[in-house]
């Protein structure tokens, strides 16, 4: 009786507030999903330093038997964009159809391990708190995600939201397309126009055009050679540096034009 009338209180919870949903606790979800948490062993993103790929076994749910209880079946009709928001102020959009295309895991738990902690090894962090839950992927039967690095890992994750397309809060001229680099690398954390994260508190579009293009490729492409102790991570460096490059003009193009506007 309990599980069907919190289910039913998530539910209206999800439907009264544009399809936001607080996460239940973790003996909540192990009650709503009725089942065994599994296993799943990844390449840990934070923890990759040069050709070192540390293993780390993890202990979760399939995240779209989550999307179902706490959304519906009909989950993927609902966005086009899974949002999930995490306790420090990230923000990490994802596109429905990646969770198609590959396995994605909602992990409350380190097997073998009394701590749900981790070093952040791109963000100088160390003894970082990964709970309440930590989206994670099968990049070990799926290798490709590898060079991806932390991108759309989001961890202290507390509430999900089904998200729509955002180009009106990113350009509400609505003249100018923006880069799908600038959501999936800048907007967890930065803002545009009042759209992303709410790790910093100034706008990205008009720091970009106070500093200069020669100065963002540099914050972008090695954050450390304008600050030493930066916790913001450079774009994916498992690309090559002509693509790595290229998106960061992309960007940058976009954000400068974007602030004269």
């Amino acid at each position: 009786m309990f599980i069907r009338i919190y289910g039913v209180l998530l539910l209206l919870l999800c439907s009264s507030h544009s399809n936001a949903a607080l996460l239940p606790k973790v003996e909540e979800l192990q009650r709503l999903l009725a089942e065994s948490p599994v296993e799943i062993e990844v390449v840990e993103p934070h923890l990759i330093d040069g050709r070192n790929q540390p293993h780390v076994v993890y202990l979760g749910y399939p995240v779209e038997k989550v999307f179902r209880v706490i959304f519906g079946v009909e989950w993927k009709t609902a966005a086009t964009k899974m949002e999930f928001r995490a306790l420090d102020g990230y923000v990490s959009r994802i596109p429905t159809e990646r969770f198609d295309q590959y396995q994605a895991y909602l992990v409350f738990a380190k097997t073998n391990a009394r701590e749900f902690k981790m070093n952040n090894l791109m963000q100088h962090e160390r003894d970082v708190p990964l709970g309440p839950y930590y989206l994670v992927w099968d990049n070990i039967h799926h290798s490709e995600l590898i060079a991806e690095g932390g991108t759309y890992w989001p961890y202290q994750v507390n509430e999900i939201l089904t998200s729509q397309s955002p180009e009106q809060g990113l350009d509400p001229v609505g003249k100018s397309h923006y880069p799908p680099e600038l959501e999936k690398y800048c907007l967890s954390c930065h803002q545009v126009n009042g759209f992303g994260g709410r790790k910093t508190s100034f706008d990205l579009a008009e720091q970009t055009k106070t500093i200069g293009e020669e100065k963002f490729l540099a914050w972008v492409l090695n954050p450390a050679s304008m600050r030493p102790d930066t916790k913001m991570p450079a774009i994916n460096e498992g690309m090559p540096e002509t693509e790595r490059r290229a998106i960061a003009k992309r960007l940058f193009e976009y954000l400068n034009k974007l602030a004269h506007k």
